[in-house]
Formats: structure tokens, C-alpha cells, sequence
């Protein structure tokens, strides 16, 4: 039986969405929206993302920080010629 290719790491005060794809390494990234989401290559167990992720949690918490505090800072309004 094959794994499922998405999953949740929950990491206390956030989730990250784990996609299994057709990638050599291990991913990490923000999305747009600010979600914390990780890349594995498909053979990479679940167990072996969760370590992963807990080992990275440090880059994810300064990278969630980095993209509130920017959101935080974006205009709200915007007028012509903008």
C-alpha cells in the first residue's frame, strides 16, 4: 500500500502540510497564504519528515515570524498609481 502523497506534523503552535513528490531532497518553505510547508522525496518515511521537521522547527518559527511581521507591515489601502 502506498503512503498517503500529503500530511500534517503538528508542531505545538502550528501544523506543517508534508507533500510526498517527486523530489531528491527535503523542502522547506512559507506559502503564500503563510502556511509552513514541507517537500519529501517519496520513498522518505513519515516518521524520518517528522524528525526532519522537529530539527528544522527553529527555521520554520523564524520564517513564520519573519512573515507575519511582514503582512503586519503591507499596506492595507492603496490609492491610484500605486
Amino acid at each position: 500500500m502506498q503512503a498517503p502523497d500529503k500530511f500534517l506534523i503538528d508542531m505545538g503552535s502550528y501544523h506543517i502540510t508534508v507533500t510526498r513528490k517527486n523530489v531528491k531532497n527535503v523542502n522547506f518553505r512559507i506559502g503564500a497564504n503563510g502556511e509552513p510547508l514541507m517537500s519529501i522525496p517519496r520513498h522518505l518515511s513519515r516518521a524520518e519528515a517528522e524528525r526532519m521537521a522537529r530539527d528544522h522547527a527553529d527555521w520554520f518559527e523564524r520564517a513564520l515570524a519573519q512573515t507575519a511581521s511582514r503582512r503586519s507591515e503591507a499596506p492595507t489601502t492603496w490609492t491610484s498609481g500605486e
